[in-house]
C-alpha cells in the first residue's frame, strides 16, 4: 500500500521535475518590464545582471540625472534581456517599448511631457547582438528633439555592421552608450536653442534694416517733393517775369517790328520802282 502511493505521487513529481528542466525555449519568460519608480533612471532586467557575461550599469544613473537637470529633461535607460513575445511588424524592441510607456505613461511621478525613455534589448542566443528603441515626449520637439533626431544618436553609437563602426559602444559598453545618448540629446537641444537666437538676431537685423529702408525712402519722397516746389516756384517766377516784360515791353516792341517790317516793305517797293524808272 504505501509502495503503491509513493509511486503514485513521486512519479507525477519525477515527471513535472524533468518537463520543467527540460522546457523548451518555447516556454521563456516574458521580456523585462519594470515598474516604473520616482526618481529611478535606470532599469536593468535581473538577468542580466547575473548573466554572462554581465551588464554593469554602474554611475549611469548619475549621468542620467545631470543629463536631464540641463534642460529638464528625464532621461530613462531600460535595458532587457529577449524574451519569449512573439514578433509582429514593429521591431521587437519598440513593441516592448510600447508596452512599457503604456504602463509608465499614468504611473505617478511620470512626466509624459518631458521623457526620453532609451529601451535596448539584447538577443537571448547571443549577448553581442542587441536592438534598441526610443520613446520621446511630443512637446520636445518644440526644443529640437524628436523620436527620429534621437533615433539617429541611437543609430551612430549603436549600429556596428561588420565591427565598421568606431564609434559604436553596443553591446560591450551599455553604460556609455545611455549617458551619449543622453548628452547627445541635450547637445541637439543646444543646437535648436543657438540656432533660434541667431534667426532671431537675423530677424531683429533685417528688420532694422527694412526700418533704416523705410525712413531713407521718406526721405528721398520729401527731398523729391521739395525740390519739386523749388521747380515749380522757379517755373513760376520765370513765367511772371516773362508775363511782366510782356507787359512792360511788348507793345513797344510790337511797334517797333511792325515799323520795322514797313520800313522793309517802303525799301522793297522803292527799289522796285526806281528799277522801271530807268
Amino acid at each position: 500500500m504505501i509502495k503503491r502511493l509513493q509511486r503514485t505521487i513521486l512519479l507525477p513529481l519525477i515527471m513535472l521535475v524533468m518537463l520543467v528542466g527540460f522546457a523548451p525555449a518555447s516556454f521563456a519568460a516574458s521580456t523585462y518590464m519594470p515598474k516604473f519608480q520616482p526618481g529611478q533612471n535606470v532599469y536593468l532586467d535581473p538577468l542580466l545582471d547575473g548573466a554572462s557575461p554581465g551588464v554593469n550599469l554602474d554611475g549611469l544613473e548619475q549621468k542620467l540625472d545631470d543629463a536631464g537637470r540641463k534642460h529638464n529633461i528625464d532621461f530613462y535607460f531600460v535595458m532587457a534581456l529577449k524574451g519569449s513575445e512573439a514578433k509582429t511588424n514593429q521591431p521587437f524592441s519598440q513593441d516592448r517599448l510600447d508596452e512599457l510607456y503604456g504602463k509608465w505613461s499614468g504611473a505617478k511621478g511620470f512626466n509624459v511631457s518631458r521623457s526620453v525613455i532609451i529601451y535596448v534589448v539584447r538577443l537571448d542566443t547571443d549577448w553581442t547582438k542587441s536592438s534598441y528603441a526610443v520613446n520621446v515626449s511630443p512637446g520636445l520637439a518644440q526644443e529640437g528633439l524628436t523620436g527620429d533626431s534621437v533615433f539617429s544618436i541611437l543609430d551612430k553609437y549603436g549600429k556596428n555592421p561588420n565591427g565598421g563602426n568606431p564609434n559604436a559602444l553596443l553591446p560591450r559598453a551599455p553604460r556609455d552608450f545611455g549617458a551619449t545618448i543622453a548628452a547627445e540629446s541635450n547637445a541637439l537641444v543646444d543646437a535648436f536653442a543657438a540656432r533660434k537666437v541667431r534667426e532671431a538676431e537675423l530677424a531683429k537685423q533685417e528688420a532694422e534694416r527694412q526700418r533704416l529702408a523705410e525712413i531713407q525712402r521718406q526721405k528721398d519722397e520729401e527731398a523729391a517733393r521739395l525740390r519739386r516746389i523749388e521747380e515749380e516756384k522757379a517755373a513760376a517766377e520765370r513765367n511772371a517775369a516773362i508775363a511782366s516784360f510782356v507787359k512792360v515791353f511788348g507793345g513797344p516792341i510790337l511797334i517797333i517790328v511792325i515799323l520795322l517790317f514797313m520800313f522793309v516793305r517802303f525799301r522793297s517797293a522803292q527799289t522796285k520802282a526806281r528799277a522801271i524808272i530807268k
